[in-house]
């Protein structure tokens, strides 16, 4: 009995135990469940009577010229007080201030600009800052997945040393060839502002598939006249053979007509981004030593030699052995210059300092500019005569006063560069000398022909020298014209027909119409008055 109610007392007692333990247990973990989420609404309501205020305006950009740039303030920390808060762009060009969370900006001009984003949350102010550099300079670059991401990253890197933006239309994933080349000319066409502002493309993809993305371009892409291919030059970076894709290159080119398609490896990369313009591109691949092939008008009849091709194929086999184009162009313009001096000559009555004069003004015309030439060859003419007139007090010989003549004009010539160079005018810094130095030679043809003339006649032989000179400049510099001749440079043989032509002209000249129209009119009233008065005689 004893045993039992012992046994029972135990069990009681147990239970008892249990009870309280959990009766004890639980007030003291709801109170520190609830020192817990009392913590946590302390610190809750710390932050919230004291946010972090923090405004974002964005990494720095590089971007060209003349696009338009989105500025965002969406990653400002602003808590709740982000609806109440106004937001003001400073571009940092001077342009009108942004309004506005996000706003959209032009640079019209090259540089970096500091941009600042005001954000007034209440009486406080939040500022942040971002540079923008602007570039004036664009290299487009297309490509696949041949380059990997750190050659492109390295290739833009060397571009920005330089001050060039390499705007990138890539496909870095994988697919057939078919869906890439889709791929990429669906990106040209979005990419139409950037293709229009740029003057090197560069393509630089696996086989021919960057050819292909350009013909392709040329048929899928609206108005792609629009863009300004005949003064952009393409490059188009392979790993097979020039040769084999020199065919497939002149389809594209045949489809875009844009001034030439340059194949060459990729060892050339860094010369093309370097290179900025289209006309620098070919001197610094051709200096590089790296292989090349340029294709152009010229290169697609002249495959192979034939009788009526042979100057078309030497003129492509030269440009292909790195003979600039331009000395080409001048060689071949030479004798259309010569033509248009012998016929303003012998048809019009065009008086002119011979045939080498006109011709060679025309020449550093071509190299210097029509405006830089024709102020060049003013101020000879003027500083000639004036000195002329000075070295008659002095009665030196002609020998040593032609000499000091041209030591003047030299002079002359020397301090216009230098106004040029202390003034930062690019185009009278960048002058070439050479074909100045010939304008100042032509110093001696102008005095000896106002020695032997007068000024007056010396002066009016000028001006018709420098028109026919100006006449042919505009021919010979017209971009259709030569292209033309690029193309068929066999025409420079007519020349030859032209001038026996106009070597077998006997009618007066166009300029004795006007100078003996008296003359033909009395002509033509005699010969009236004498077949009336031989009708009147008949009649009687």
């Amino acid at each position: 009995m004893l045993t039992r109610l012992w046994r029972v007392s135990h069990t009681l007692l147990a239970l008892l135990f249990l009870v309280a333990t959990v009766l004890l247990s639980a007030p003291f973990a709801y109170a520190q469940e609830g020192s817990e989420v009392l913590s946590e609404d302390v610190i809750t309501g710390r932050e919230q009577e004291a946010p972090v205020l923090k405004a974002v305006a964005g990494n720095d950009r590089n971007v060209a010229i003349d696009r338009k740039v989105l500025f965002d303030a969406s990653s400002s920390s602003l808590g709740d007080q982000e609806d109440s808060a106004s937001y003001t762009w400073d571009f940092g060009d001077g342009s009108p201030l942004g309004e506005g969370i996000d706003v959209t900006h032009t640079y019209t001009q090259a540089g970096d600009f500091t941009a600042q984003l005001r954000i007034t949350v209440g009486d406080e102010v939040l500022t942040d800052e971002l540079v923008v550099s602007v570039y004036e300079d664009i290299v487009l670059l297309v490509a696949d997945g041949s380059p990997t991401a750190a050659e492109l990253e390295s290739l833009k890197q060397h571009a920005f040393r330089q001050g060039i933006l390499l705007d990138t239309v890539v496909h870095s994933g994988t697919g057939a060839d078919y869906v890439v080349e889709g791929e990429l000319v669906d990106s040209l066409i979005k990419a139409r502002d950037d293709v229009a502002k740029t003057e090197v493309i560069v393509v630089w993809t696996k086989g021919s598939l960057g050819v292909n993305v350009l013909t392709s371009f040329a048929s899928k892409a609206e108005n792609v006249e629009d863009l300004n291919f005949a003064k952009k030059g393409i490059v188009v970076v392979t790993d097979q053979s020039l040769s084999a894709v020199s065919r497939l290159a002149q389809s594209a080119f045949d489809a875009l007509r844009p001034e030439y398609v340059l194949l060459t490896q990729e060892e050339a990369l860094t010369d093309v981004v370097a290179a900025r313009t289209s006309s620098n591109v070919l001197r610094e691949v051709q200096q590089s030593g790296v292989s090349s092939r340029l294709i152009g008008v010229y290169s697609g009849r002249a495959s192979e030699l034939s009788w009526n091709n042979f100057l078309s194929f030497g003129v492509n086999l030269m440009i292909n052995r790195g003979v600039a184009v331009e000395n080409i162009l001048l060689l071949l313009m030479l004798p259309i210059i010569a033509t248009i001096v012998a016929i303003a000559r012998q048809v019009f009555g065009v008086k002119t300092f011979g045939i080498y004069t006109p011709s060679i003004i025309t020449l550093a015309f071509v190299v210097t500019g029509l405006r830089l030439g024709l102020a060049v060859f003013i101020i000879v003419l003027i500083v000639a005569t004036a000195m002329r007139y000075i070295m008659r007090w002095f009665r030196l010989s002609y020998m040593p006063r032609m000499a000091i003549v041209l030591t003047v004009v030299a002079a002359t010539i020397f301090f216009v560069l230098l106004a040029g160079a202390l003034s930062g005018r690019t185009s009278v810094i960048l002058l070439s000398i050479f074909p100045v130095l010939v304008l100042v030679m032509l110093t001696e043809r102008f005095v000896t022909a106002q020695a032997e003339k007068g000024l007056g006649p010396a002066v009016l032989l000028s001006v018709e020298t420098m028109l026919v000179a100006v006449a042919a400049y505009l021919l010979v510099t017209w971009p259709s014209f030569r292209t033309f001749i690029l193309a068929y440079p066999e025409v420079i043989l007519l020349t030859l027909v032209l001038n026996a032509a106009a070597g077998k002209w006997t009618g007066l000249r166009v300029s004795e119409y006007f100078r003996f129209r008296a003359v033909r009119r009395q002509s033509s009233g005699s010969d009236s008055e004498e077949e009336s008065s031989s009708q009147d005689s008949e009649a009687s």
